[in-house]
């Protein structure tokens, strides 16, 4: 389960977090925490996942070129 967020014809997939801050029918803003992420201490590795899609979701895109480095 996840929380999937609608940016007019691309949708951002935010996977594998321990707790929700937004539920169905939001409206979210930017900077907005949607959730608390799903961490693994056996392995001391979070296990978020990020997902890119346009238009109808067929479309996966590589969330590395839309990130900025910080």
């Amino acid at each position: 389960m996840g929380v999937i967020v609608s940016h007019g014809r691309y949708f951002t997939n935010y996977v594998h977090l321990n707790s929700y801050s937004v539920r169905k029918g939001d409206k979210v803003k930017t900077g907005q925490a949607l959730g608390t992420v799903l961490f693994n201490v056996e392995e001391n590795a979070s296990l978020f996942q990020f997902e890119i899609y346009k238009d109808s979701g067929d479309n996966n895109m590589n969330p590395r070129l839309w990130l900025a480095p910080r």
